[in-house]
Order: structure tokens, then sequence, then C-alpha cells
């Protein structure tokens, strides 16, 4: 009933990739990787995500369980207090939450994921106060920051809530030609350096 895929804590590893899942109907996230798992080293691709963030009070107390189900994250995936993931190649679709959420994460390339009806597109925040002083990994003042991602190739369309998502501190490249792709104002034709919120009536050329 919670993360299908949860990595914590994987810093600097050796090289690793997953790919080839279906992951469906989560409590929670579909693949999270997060809690100072910095210089992951990880690749997520060719997997097919949709439907997660189910609604737990379907799911009442049994002779099984005497309390509730716990809320939690309702991503596609979810990349928090981490770095160097690439996510390529995935369809990301009808999660009730982002398609893809960003917080804290940076040295992140998104490359031909299909990102659609979501209650979010792609999201990229800010790190979390909180993470400074959890009782389990925190992190460090200096891996504290805003999220970094370059983004290539991907379709992101048709979500609920908005496609693209940069809150203030945060940074995205687009290095594609995504034509016509609208953020709220902002139509990028192709863009080759970085984006910074609060620009929104801009045309690129």
């Amino acid at each position: 009933m919670e993360d299908a895929i949860d990595v914590e804590n994987f810093s600097s590893s050796a090289v690793s990739r997953m790919h080839g899942n279906v992951i469906l109907y989560t409590g929670w996230a579909g693949i999270t990787v997060e809690y100072g798992s910095f210089h992951a080293n990880l690749t997520i691709e060719d997997t097919y995500i949709a439907h997660c963030g189910t609604d737990l009070s379907r799911f009442p107390p049994n002779e099984h369980r005497s309390g509730a189900y716990e809320e939690g994250w309702k991503h596609g995936i979810l990349l928090e207090d981490c770095s160097d993931v690439t996510v390529r190649g995935n369809t990301i679709i009808a999660n009730r939450g982002s398609g893809i959420e960003l917080v804290n994460a940076r040295g992140i390339l998104l490359e031909k994921n299909t990102v659609t009806d979501n209650a979010m597109g792609v999201v990229l925040r800010n790190y979390e106060e909180g993470s400074l002083s959890r009782d389990f990994f925190p992190i460090d003042p200096e891996e504290a920051g805003g999220s970094q991602a370059r983004a290539v190739d991907n379709v992101v369309s048709e979500n609920q809530g908005q496609d693209w998502y940069i809150e203030g501190g945060c940074e995205l490249v687009q290095t594609a030609d995504p034509a016509g792709m609208e953020f709220r104002g902002l139509i990028w034709r192709t863009i080759d350096r970085y984006y910074h919120p609060g620009i929104y009536a801009e045309m690129y050329d």
C-alpha cells in the first residue's frame, strides 16, 4: 500500500539501472528515490506507471489491520534529496499526484518520457525545511537547495494541472525543440539556457 519501488540513502553507488517495469494502482508513489541518495548514478527507464496514489479510504480496517492506511505521495516518480538520476523512456499516466516530481534533486536528466493525464505534469521544487532535522537520513545544509534538471524530447501534455511547474530557485534546461509547448503564457521554442521562474511573457527564438 506504499511506494512500489523505494530507493533510500542510495549514495555514491555504482552505475545502476531500473527498467522494464509495469507499476499500477499503488497506494503511494510508483518509484521513489530519496533520503540522501546523492550521486546515485541511477537510470529509470522503459517503465509504465499509472494510477498511483489510489484512494486508501477504499480499504477500511479489517481483521488483518486495525487502523486506516496512511496516505502518502501520489506521484508517478518522486526524486527527493538526490542527484545524478536519469529518467528515460517512461510512460507515466493518470497518477493522482505529479507525473514526475523533483524535490531538492539535482543533476537530473528527463529524456523521452510521456507524461499525461496526471494531477500535474513535471514539477521542480525546493528542499523541504524538515529534511534538515528529520530523525532518519537528515541532509546537510550544503545539500539543500532547488531542483535542477535537463529535459530532452519529452511529451508532457494534457495533465489536469500545469504540465510544467518550476518553483522559484529551481532550474530547468530544455535542449530539444518542443514546438508549441506552453508554460502559462511562455511559449518555449528552442531553449538552450536556464529558465528562471518569474519570466512568463518573454518569447525565446
